[in-house]
């Protein structure tokens, strides 16, 4: 353990140094200690694990948060959707299918307002942007994707035209997915002696909070990857709450099951992040689990997975096997563990839920490999992946999914969405609920999940 005057230093060296914490409402005894930075060869500050909120510091300043506000301020709301930019492109995101369902589901005293963008013309790029039935309200519920800097500009613009109506509005951001979130490896392992290198990828999300906290009070975001994400966001006078989309896409795939025996199946965790959903996917499906630990090449960087152990190999042959995973951008991660492990393990079927279709470089080429290497063993593949963001423009998901059909399933996060903001309206303290806290992607003091179930952890 650190004593103070290292963890003083640890928090003067970070403000110093890196240039991104300034006076925060944030003490340091709200962070997880081995996750603070500290001073690298050079001058930088670095860290080698993401910086992280202790969970129950998050629950009592969600709950403080919640107490300054009366229960007719929260009542008092608008939700605000802003659509993706290419209206065009076949692959929707979660917005249109949002739109439909509160057709006759109404959030807050006034009908949905909806960002319209405007092209100028010429080719400086610039938009013009319009709030279509924007009213003026206590507090507001911004609805979008940030995938790229252009949403990023659309959530500020949307926030800074509700705050001129004055500085007690508060503006909750209800985003699925938000760029940046996946960037916190500041320590990458190169070459055959495994020489750290100190990337300094961190700030991009440290970035990406600075720039929402003028105008954004509260977060709410799904498979944020990194914890990174809700720390910074604090650092910044905001609250983010991070969720896991476990509950949609593991309600699609039992949809799916003709009949389910809990012995014929095992979960399998590609690393430690995503361990700790699949161990509650354990919890609530009474079956058993594995989970990998994953590292990076030192040449290309590649995500791989660690070899089952022998008795793993065992436990899995003849089972079905269900792989849970935050994200899909190249298909890497679960392609190796699909090839060189569930494979050759013999396994019954392979079910894979993953949480946000970022897609992109090889997605497609490793996704065809995947479908071809488990036709020619006859093993059986499906794929459940959540419409939470557009993938990118050069993506054409559907396009995949008619040539392959019956492999990939795409779950809808809309219900997620109205459902959280219809519990924000309400008052509900998500770390507290029974009903949300075990969503929350935070380590639970206490809870060991390394013996829970029987489960295996390396």
């Amino acid at each position: 353990m650190l004593n103070s005057l290292e963890l003083t230093r640890k928090r003067f060296e970070y403000e110093k140094r890196y240039g991104l914490l300034g006076p925060t409402r944030v003490p340091l005894n709200a962070f997880v200690e081995d996750t603070l930075p500290y001073p690298g060869r050079n001058g930088e500050i670095v860290s080698r694990k993401a910086l992280t909120l202790k969970r129950e510091w998050s629950a009592v300043d969600y709950q403080t948060m919640l107490e300054g506000r009366s229960q007719f301020e929260r009542e008092d709301c608008q939700v605000v959707v802003i659509p993706p930019r290419d209206p065009n492109n076949k692959n929707k995101d979660f917005t249109e299918d949002f739109l439909k369902r509160l057709n006759s589901d109404k959030l807050g005293k006034y009908p949905i307002a909806i960002l319209n963008r405007q092209d100028y013309k010429g080719d400086t790029g610039d938009r013009g942007r319009n709030i279509i039935g924007k009213k003026k309200v206590k507090t507001v519920f911004i609805v979008s994707s940030i995938v790229d800097d252009h949403d990023l500009a659309d959530v500020q613009h949307v926030a800074f035209k509700y705050r001129q109506y004055g500085e007690d509005v508060e503006i909750n951001l209800i985003s699925p997915f938000i760029k940046s979130e996946r960037d916190d490896k500041t320590v990458e392992l190169i070459g055959k002696n495994r020489t750290k290198k100190h990337t300094g990828k961190i700030p991009s999300i440290a970035v990406t909070m600075k720039a929402l906290s003028p105008f954004i009070n509260n977060i709410y975001t799904f498979e944020t990857h990194s914890s990174a994400a809700q720390a910074f966001a604090a650092v910044y006078g905001m609250r983010l709450v991070p969720m896991s989309l476990q509950n949609e896409l593991l309600g699609k795939f039992m949809n799916d099951q003709e009949s389910f025996d809990p012995k014929e199946w095992y979960a399998v965790g590609p690393d430690f992040g995503r361990t700790m959903v699949m161990r509650r996917i354990c919890d609530l499906l009474k079956i058993k689990g594995i989970s990998l630990s994953k590292f990076r090449k030192g040449d290309t960087i590649e995500s791989l997975s660690s070899s089952l152990t022998e008795e793993e190999t065992k436990l899995l042959i003849g089972r079905n096997v269900l792989l849970y995973d935050d994200e899909a951008a190249t298909f890497g991660t679960v392609e190796d563990i699909t090839i060189n492990h569930l494979l050759r393990a013999n396994v019954k079927s392979i079910n894979i839920l993953l949480g946000h279709g970022r897609l992109q470089n090889d997605w497609d080429k490793n996704l065809g490999i995947m479908i071809k290497a488990c036709d020619e063993k006859n093993i059986p593949l499906r794929i459940y992946v959540t419409n939470s963001r557009l993938p990118i423009e050069t993506s054409d998901l559907n396009s995949f999914i008619e040539s392959h059909p019956g492999k990939i399933e795409v779950v809808s996060v809309a219900q997620k969405n109205i459902s959280v903001i219809k519990a924000a309206i309400k008052g509900t303290n998500f770390f507290y609920d029974h009903d949300w806290e075990r969503s929350i992607l935070q380590m639970v003091n206490g809870y060991d999940y390394n013996k829970k179930n029987g489960n295996t952890h390396r």
